[in-house]
């Protein structure tokens, strides 16, 4: 099916849009691309983006997808995504090594199929072929799969690289510091917590951190905020952020079937690009300047800033940022704009403000808002912090009246169901 200027991203090119049922339906319109907080005191911030609707991981018959790769990115184009990426699955090429992971893990599988190279070049090319600047963007990448340690995305590399076993996690970290991956590698944590060895306990390589840039908070249907929690473990959101990085929260479909970006309720990113192309996604993967959702057409954008009266600098931060907070700062305001489209006036959500927390995450602020309408939360830091305590805030918003299906502790604020949330907002000490 080819594009031209007549297509549904043309037709609507002012709105994400909506999934559409099947192929062949035009999708409808979502929410603006722009964002709500242009009208308000944070419009520099927020000047010169707009919105994407994102899918960054998807599989195809290059590894042990059921559709064919040639298809992919023509289906997703039509399905309403504005960019999307194939990461089809590579990892251990000696046998033996499934064996030894197995003594670690008894139950671990594998792929049937993974790729070679001639099939990361084919991801390429298909790549190159689709992409269409200011309309939908294509991008190559590749997942690292092991069924222990976990599998972890890597977008805008030159190269790839088979699973060592015997190298960990590690092996890969180093590999992606060489030419063989390129200077303009990104890489992001799938599905996080889900592998019983969690990234080698999200081990830290500082020479990596800028290029960390997401952690999966919804994989298909799945919420993995909780995820570990009924096993006594961490939520994976807090030991990412503890453990020295710095990701962004990212939806996927993680498709394997032949519908990619038409099944209902499956995850998504939400960009905030500075243009629309390859190096406009990639800028703001890197900025963490994105949201997870799983709802076609929801815009999200946060910022957060010192409240009003206080003595605090006026700095404010954006989604993905980092606000300076001086010493006995005891007050925030989080604006938040949360639209999901014509269809949703009137729909209340519930914002969340969630930090760091023992094995959850702790919820500093809770309030109901209208979609469509910008809300300002006021978020009290409890005292006197320090970076250990309130290093991050994140913005969850929910439906209040569904149930969350991967619930955290019993009377837990986020047991409700989440439609998005933003990249955390990092907050440095400044001052004595």
């Amino acid at each position: 099916m080819s594009h031209g200027p007549g297509d549904a991203h043309e037709a609507t090119a002012g709105a994400l849009l909506l999934r559409p049922h099947s192929r062949g339906e035009a999708p409808r319109a979502g929410a603006s691309r722009a964002s709500g907080l242009l009208a308000g005191p944070h419009a520099d911030l927020v000047a010169g983006t707009q919105v994407l609707h994102a899918d960054l991981h998807n599989h195809t018959d290059l590894s042990d997808g059921a559709g064919h790769a040639d298809d992919a990115f023509d289906c997703m184009r039509s399905a309403g995504l504005d960019a999307a990426a194939l990461t089809d699955h590579a990892g251990f090429t000696d046998l033996a090594a499934l064996e030894r992971v197995r003594e670690v893990v008894p139950w671990a599988g594998m792929p049937v199929k993974l790729i070679t190279d001639a099939d990361f070049r084919r991801a390429g090319e298909l790549a190159a072929a689709a992409d269409d600047p200011g309309a939908f963007t294509a991008v190559r990448g590749f997942e690292w799969t092991t069924p222990h340690l976990g599998h972890v995305n890597v977008w805008f590399s030159d190269g790839w690289i088979p699973v060592d076993d015997r190298a960990g996690i590690q092996g890969l970290h180093e590999w992606l510091t060489t030419p063989a991956a390129g200077s303009q590698s990104l890489f992001g944590l799938n599905h996080p917590g889900r592998e019983p060895l969690r990234f080698d306990s999200f081990a830290h390589d500082p020479r990596l951190t800028d290029r960390l840039v997401s952690i999966e908070v919804f994989n298909r249907t799945d919420d993995y905020l909780f995820e570990g929690y009924r096993l006594g473990l961490g939520s994976p959101l807090l030991e990412c952020l503890a453990a020295g990085w710095r990701p962004g929260l990212l939806g996927v479909s993680d498709e394997h079937g032949r519908r990619w970006g038409f099944e209902p309720g499956l995850g998504r990113g939400g960009l905030w690009v500075r243009e629309w192309t390859r190096d406009g996604v990639r800028e703001a993967l890197a900025a963490r300047r994105f949201y997870a959702t799983r709802e076609p057409g929801l815009r999200l954008d946060v910022v957060v800033s010192a409240a009003a009266g206080t003595e605090a600098p006026p700095a404010a931060a954006r989604l993905g940022g980092t606000l300076p907070v001086p010493r006995g700062t005891s007050t925030l305001e989080v604006a938040v704009d949360v639209d999901a489209g014509p269809a949703s006036v009137g729909r209340e959500v519930e914002l969340q403000v969630l930090t760091t927390g023992l094995t959850v995450p702790t919820v500093l602020a809770v309030q109901r808002a209208t979609s469509g309408q910008v809300a300002t939360v006021p978020v009290d830091l409890q005292g006197e912090w320090d970076a250990d305590e309130v290093p991050w805030l994140v913005v969850r918003v929910a439906d209040p009246a569904a149930r969350n299906l991967q619930p955290g502790p019993d009377g837990h604020p986020c047991n409700n169901r989440a439609l998005a949330y933003a990249s955390p907002v990092r907050l440095e000490p400044a001052g004595g």
